[in-house]
């Protein structure tokens, strides 16, 4: 990466950076599962890393009042790991995984954060991107194209010495992979929590996925055939947190650094005697 500031306030990156994807245990697997009589799946043992090529330009902008950091990327995939399905002769469906053709990215990413007010901490991430997938050779369509776009919003307040509350709010747009799409989904957290005896205790209760609407879908497109998935579970549910802050863990560490370091120099004091 190469950056360069302007003042102290603006710097303007170039960044370049080759990724490794590896296939996972479960897409590895050999062994079919049957959820019924009409859909198997398996995974490829013979699956190859997925490579990925990253261009990233970001400017930032840093304030008192806000920081601001648009960046423009491109990406290259080669080797994608795609979905594989296809029908067998007794009217069954079949899906696995293979290594298809090249994927490509580019698109905008805004990221803004502001600590203006001291009882009020805002971060937030915008995505706006295009995909597309050459048509491989493990399927009888053309390649998938489309548009996306992603946003979360962090939002914690303090009031005083009362409580803390975190607003957490995620969405995700369709999502284009190698073989059809991932459906949009959308969530919402809020979490509330105070501390008592000088910060010692902390008690905080915190609501996840308020109104369920984290669900999983996927529309996939196979040789002779096109799969629709849908999956719904009980995501929404509400936890109690306790924490007990036992000590002052900075000076533990440094305290223990200090110890570290009288040994070793004790250590080098008793070698340099036996010479």
């Amino acid at each position: 990466s190469l950056s360069q500031k302007f003042g102290m306030s603006h710097e303007l990156q170039l960044s370049y950076s080759r990724r490794i994807t590896r296939p996972n245990n479960y897409r590895l697997n050999p062994f079919i599962r049957k959820r019924d009589l009409k859909f198997i799946s398996f995974g490829n043992p013979e699956l190859s890393p997925e490579y990925s090529d990253s261009y990233e330009l970001s400017y930032m902008f840093i304030s008192n009042i806000v920081n601001l950091t648009p960046m423009a990327f491109y990406r290259r995939s080669a080797n994608v790991i795609s979905n594989y399905s296809y029908i067998t002769d007794s009217n069954s469906t079949v899906n696995t995984y293979r290594n298809s053709g090249t994927g490509y990215s580019y698109g905008m990413d805004f990221i803004v954060s502001s600590r203006a007010l001291k009882w009020w901490n805002l971060s937030s991430t915008f995505s706006f991107y295009n995909t597309k997938y050459d048509a491989g050779l493990t399927n009888d369509y053309s390649g998938e194209e489309g548009f996306s776009w992603k946003a979360n919003i962090r939002s914690f307040f303090t009031f005083g010495e009362i409580f803390n509350l975190e607003i957490y709010y995620d969405y995700t747009g369709k999502r284009i992979n190698s073989s059809g799409f991932n459906q949009p989904y959308q969530s919402l957290d809020i979490s509330i929590n105070r501390s008592f005896f000088k910060k010692k205790l902390t008690i905080g209760i915190r609501g996840e996925d308020l109104f369920k609407t984290r669900n999983w879908g996927m529309e996939s497109n196979g040789t002779g055939l096109k799969s629709v998935y849908e999956y719904k579970w009980d995501s929404r549910g509400v936890y109690l947190n306790i924490s007990y802050n036992f000590g002052n863990t900075k000076d533990y560490y440094k305290k223990s650094k200090n110890t570290k370091k009288n040994e070793n120099e004790k250590s080098d004091a008793n070698e340099e005697g036996n010479k």
